[in-house]
C-alpha cells in the first residue's frame, strides 16, 4: 500500500496575460509523513532514546546531509545490515518543469540469521521478508543555515506493491531523496530515480529532438530574443494540449498567425500555440491532455519558414519550456556486480585506488587507498561500488579495485589476548577471546583495524598491533 503526502509550505502559482491578474496563493497544509509517524510510535514506545534507536535517527539526519551528488537517470543496489540502521540519500539538480520519478523495489530480502560475512555471528530478531521502508523527497535549503522541505513522502508496508513516488519541480533547485528501512529490517533495494518532463509533448509523434530554435535564441538582429521553441513538423500534424485545462483565447495576430492559448488550472500557467495553420478548439472549452486543439503550419510571420509550431509556457513572464519537455536519453546502468556481494567486506586490490565522493570517474577525491584496505560493500552503481571503511569514511570505488577477502594476505601470531569484534570500532559488540599464541589470517587491514579469520574458520575485527 503506498501512501502518498505532500508537505508543509506554500506553494505560489499565478501568470501575467493580458488582462488578468495574478492567482491567489495556494498553501497546502502541513501532513504527518509516515517516517515522521513511525518516529513518534518508536517514541512513544520508549526505543527512541535507546542506542539502536538513536542510531536509527542519526542515519536519517545523516542520509540528508551527506546526500550523494547524483545525476537522474540513476539506479543504485543498496543493502541494509538489519543489526545496523542505515539510511540511503540522494541529491540531484532540477529545473522547474521536470518531474522526479523515484521507484524503489525490493529484492533478495533475508533474514539476518541466513546473512554471510562478519556480520553472520550477531543474533538478530527475525525480520519479514519484505521490510516496512519509507521513501521521502525534499527540497534542499536555499540558504546556509536552512532546513530541507519535505515535499512528498511514502511508505511501503510488508505487504504492500514497490513504492513509485513522483513530485513536480516547481523551481529551478536541490531536491534530495531520502530511502529508510524501519528499525531492525534490512535488506536489498533497488532505487531509480528519473528526471522526465512534466507535459505532454506539443506535436503529436514527435519528442525534443524536433525542437529546433530554443528559448532565449536572438531574434530580428539581436533586438530581442525567443520566448518560446520551434517545433518542426509536416504541416497538418496534430498539436495536442499539453496538459488538462481551458482554451483562454482563440485568434490571429500579425507575429503568431492563427493561435491557441491553454490554461492549466492545476499548474497555475499559461500555454501559447503560434503559426498554427488550423485551430481546433473554442474559447472557453475545457481539453484534456493529448487532446488536438490546431494543427502545424506556418502561418503569422513564419511564412518563409518550414511549417512549426512556436510553443511558449507563461507565469509571471516567459519560462523555458525545455525541462518541461526533454526526456534525458538513455537508461541507468544495470548493476554488473552480484548484488548477493553487497553487505559483504571486500578488500583494495590496487595501492593507490582512488576513493571519490561520486560514482564518476571526474568526481572530487575522498582519499587514495593502500591496497589490502577493508571496504564494506554497501551498494553497487554500474561497475561502481559504493563502499565504507573502517574509520568511516565513504565513497566510491570502481568495482575493478576490489576483491573478495578471502585468502589471507599474511599470518601472525597473537603476542597477547585479543577480543575479536563484530565491526571495525573499539567499541563494537565481542564475538569471542583469542588467546596469546594464536595465529590468525589477515584479511585486510588499515591503520585503524585489522580484518582477520581465525582458526575456525570466524571472522571479525581487532585492534592493529602496536608498534
Amino acid at each position: 500500500m503506498l501512501a502518498l503526502f505532500l508537505g508543509a509550505g506554500g506553494l505560489a502559482a499565478g501568470f501575467f496575460l493580458g488582462g488578468c491578474s495574478r492567482l491567489p496563493e495556494v498553501t497546502i497544509p502541513w501532513t504527518e509523513s509516515p517516517r515522521e509517524s513511525y518516529a513518534k510510535s518508536l517514541e512513544q514506545a520508549g526505543l527512541a532514546s535507546t542506542a539502536l534507536g538513536q542510531a536509527w535517527l542519526a542515519a536519517g539526519r545523516q542520509a540528508l546531509e551527506q546526500a550523494v551528488d547524483v545525476q537522474a537517470p540513476y539506479r543504485e543496489t543498496v543493502f541494509f545490515d538489519p543489526s545496523d540502521p542505515g539510511a540511503a540519500g540522494f541529491r540531484l539538480d532540477l529545473r522547474r518543469g521536470q518531474r522526479l520519478h523515484v521507484g524503489v523495489v525490493t529484492e533478495g530480502d533475508r533474514e539476518p540469521e541466513s546473512a554471510t560475512g562478519p556480520d553472520e555471528p550477531l543474533a538478530a530478531p527475525t525480520v519479514p521478508l519484505v521490510p516496512r521502508h519509507f521513501v521521502e523527497i525534499f527540497e534542499a535549503p536555499r540558504s546556509l543555515g536552512g532546513e530541507s522541505r519535505r515535499l512528498a513522502s511514502g511508505e511501503r508496508e510488508p505487504a504492500g506493491e514497490p513504492v513509485a513516488l513522483e513530485q513536480a519541480v516547481r523551481r529551478d533547485g536541490t531536491y534530495l531523496v531520502r530511502i529508510q528501512p524501519e528499525l531492525l529490517a534490512g535488506g536489498r533495494f533497488t532505487v531509480t530515480l528519473q528526471a522526465e518532463p512534466s507535459l505532454v509533448f506539443p506535436v503529436e509523434g514527435r519528442d525534443s529532438a524536433a525542437i529546433r530554435s530554443f528559448f532565449g535564441d536572438p531574434r530580428d538582429s539581436g533586438s530581442r530574443r525567443h520566448q518560446g521553441v520551434d517545433i518542426f513538423a509536416d504541416r497538418g500534424t496534430p498539436a495536442l494540449a499539453v496538459a488538462d485545462g481551458r482554451v483562454l483565447r482563440v485568434g490571429t495576430n500579425r507575429l503568431g498567425g492563427k493561435t491557441v492559448w491553454l490554461y492549466a488550472e492545476g499548474l497555475g500557467i499559461a500555454f501559447y500555440y503560434a503559426h498554427l495553420d488550423r485551430q481546433h478548439v473554442r474559447r472557453g472549452q475545457r481539453v484534456r491532455a493529448g487532446e488536438i486543439v490546431g494543427r502545424v503550419g506556418n502561418t503569422g510571420n513564419a511564412r518563409s519558414t518550414p511549417p512549426h509550431l512556436h510553443f511558449e509556457i507563461r507565469d509571471s513572464g516567459a519560462l523555458d519550456p525545455w525541462p518541461f519537455l526533454h526526456r534525458p536519453p538513455g537508461e541507468p546502468p544495470e548493476l554488473e556486480l552480484d548484488p548477493g556481494l553487497l553487505g559483504q567486506w571486500h578488500r583494495v586490490r590496487r595501492e593507490g585506488s582512488r576513493l571519490r565522493i561520486a560514482p564518476r570517474r571526474d568526481a572530487g577525491l575522498v582519499g587514495e587507498l593502500p591496497r589490502g584496505t577493508p571496504v564494506a560493500l554497501d551498494a553497487g552503481i554500474g561497475d561502481w561500488l559504493r563502499v565504507r571503511l573502517p574509520d568511516g569514511r565513504r565513497g566510491f570505488l570502481v568495482a575493478s579495485l576490489t576483491e573478495p577477502a578471502d585468502e589471507p594476505l599474511r599470518r601472525f601470531r597473537l603476542e597477547s589476548p585479543e577480543l575479536l569484534r563484530h565491526r571495525p570500532a573499539p567499541g563494537a559488540p565481542a564475538i569471542a577471546e583469542l588467546l596469546g599464541g594464536e595465529e590468525l589470517g589477515v584479511l585486510g587491514e588499515s591503520s585503524e583495524a585489522l580484518y582477520v579469520e581465525v582458526a575456525a574458520g570466524r571472522r571479525g575485527w581487532i585492534a592493529p598491533p602496536r608498534s
